[in-house]
């Protein structure tokens, strides 16, 4: 089989409709999934159907969460769909691998977010699943596979009676085999994948898939082991068998999550032991979710600095929250700004003034309460923003960001060393798999970033030689046609 512009490497998945193919798209460079299916109209005219509908939906939406298409078209006799490769692999194995609720929570909220983008343009995807949400390499989940998606209108995919998705996920409604489905058919099985996420198994087991089915129209909604109580309630809202009391769209499931997870973390920062007198203010801004008073910005960059990690370092002891990595640039009108790259072992900050000075250090040079509970608060930041994947970006919440702050307040402290050399190896490794798929141009920019976080790393540096060798054969290549060499 050829398609015109695709160079085909190898197959790496096969459905009911379609065989999907990893492949490179030549005027680009760039790996590609190629989803392909024959053209048989007359014996296959729903799939045909189903197929290109998948095309058009995916064309109407455009959402960081949703799968990027770039071609739709037909070569001999087949059909084929050109996507974003996702390397990053399924939901479904890192379910299997062990998740955090923390983690599953925020998936919930990101996947609500791409489903709440679809169903405001009259996209209900009816097949919400793990294996249908992939990674990118830089750890941000993605929603996929629209081939039964169904736009408002559209009456022609589905008829009464047709059972649609996967029988662990569907909604009651689904079960049902009912046309008029909305988004919050997605919302039950968003859930459904939440309590996966949450306990490591899914809520409705069966020897048949009908045993499965009617658990979803008849079992009651399941309960979560202890520990897990305050997710319960939520949970009940995505799961309820009438839609009608469920959560009534996407949206709403969004904003109830980032409630939720507002709430979480200042309730724990709050209840930690040791933690020193809080006003009543105070705790009712962190309970709203944010916080109602800002400091005045001193002069000068560095006193900025500890002003603002000194306001966090008053309200604990300890680890840092992750919601006030999110916060953090609510406390002042200025923010933090990063380095361009890590501060050199032994360098020393530069104070501002005395009063800068003494706040950093106690008697004799020994560092206080105060600076100790901040270097604490970076460590974990630090490290966190490294298990979500999070090396440089967003801006001033990612790991390089606090092991660099981390290195300003305390030179060649061994975590924040350890920290940019880790974040140094895994754009080595990113880079070294794009490498391995002929995707050069996004190994260099993988090779830029790591080598600007960390340029003494030798692997950098040597698949940095190794590319720039290519190009030179490359271009030493075309000079020779040129010439008449060729």
């Amino acid at each position: 089989m050829e398609i015109p512009g695709y160079k085909i490497q190898r197959e790496i998945g096969k459905g009911g409709m379609a065989t999907v193919y990893l492949a490179i798209q030549e005027s680009l460079g760039r790996p590609v999934v190629l989803k392909v299916m024959g053209t048989n109209l007359e014996t296959t005219p729903e799939f045909s159907k189903r197929f290109l509908n998948e095309g058009h939906v995916l064309a109407s939406l455009s959402h960081p969460n949703i799968i990027t298409i770039f071609d739709i078209g037909i070569a001999e006799d087949f059909l084929y769909i050109s996507m974003e490769y996702l390397g990053g692999g399924s939901l479904a194995l890192r379910i299997a691998q062990g998740m955090t609720p923390e983690g599953a929570l925020d998936i919930v909220r990101q996947i609500g977010t791409a489903l709440a983008f679809a169903h405001a343009r009259g996209v209900v995807h009816r097949d919400v699943k793990p294996a249908n949400i992939l990674y990118r390499d830089d750890g941000t989940p993605v929603l996929t596979d629209f081939g039964i998606a169904k736009q408002a209108g559209d009456s022609e995919l589905t008829s009464t009676g047709t059972i649609l998705g996967s029988p662990y996920y569907m909604s009651p409604e689904q079960a049902e085999g009912r046309v008029e489905l909305d988004g919050r058919s997605d919302i039950y099985s968003l859930g459904i994948i939440f309590y996966e996420m949450l306990t490591g198994r899914r809520p409705y087991e069966g020897d048949s898939a009908i045993t499965i089915v009617l658990q979803h129209l008849q079992a009651s909604v399941p309960r979560l082991p202890r520990g897990l109580e305050r997710y319960q309630p939520l949970l009940e809202r995505m799961l309820a068998k009438r839609r009608d009391q469920r959560l009534r769209d996407a949206a709403t499931l969004v904003s109830q999550v980032k409630a939720l997870q507002v709430s979480f973390e200042g309730t724990r920062l709050l209840q930690r032991p040791g933690v020193g007198p809080v006003s009543a203010e105070a705790a009712q801004a962190y309970r709203g979710g944010h916080v109602t008073q800002r400091m005045a910005a001193p002069q000068g960059n560095r006193l900025r600095v500890w002003s603002i990690l000194g306001a966090l370092a008053l309200l604990l002891t300890g680890a840092l929250a992750g919601y006030f990595a999110h916060q953090i640039n609510q406390y002042a009108t200025v923010s933090i700004t990063p380095s361009h790259g890590p501060p050199r072992a032994g360098t020393r900050v530069p104070g501002p003034g005395a009063t800068a000075t003494a706040g950093a250090r106690g008697e004799g040079g020994e560092p206080d309460a105060m600076q100790r509970q901040v270097v604490t608060a970076l460590k974990w930041l630090g490290r966190k923003s490294l298990e979500e994947s999070k090396l440089t970006t967003p801006p001033e919440d990612n790991a390089h960001y606090y092991f660099s702050r981390l290195l300003e307040l305390d030179p060649g402290n061994p975590q924040a060393v350890e920290g940019i050399a880790d974040i140094g190896r895994r754009y080595a490794q990113m880079a070294e798999t794009q490498i391995r798929r002929g995707n050069y141009s996004a190994a260099e920019t993988y090779l830029s970033e790591g080598l600007r976080v960390d340029p003494r790393n030798k692997q950098l540096q040597v698949l940095r030689s190794g590319v720039q060798i290519r190009e030179r054969s490359f271009l030493d290549g075309l000079l020779g046609l040129f010439r008449g060499e060729g």
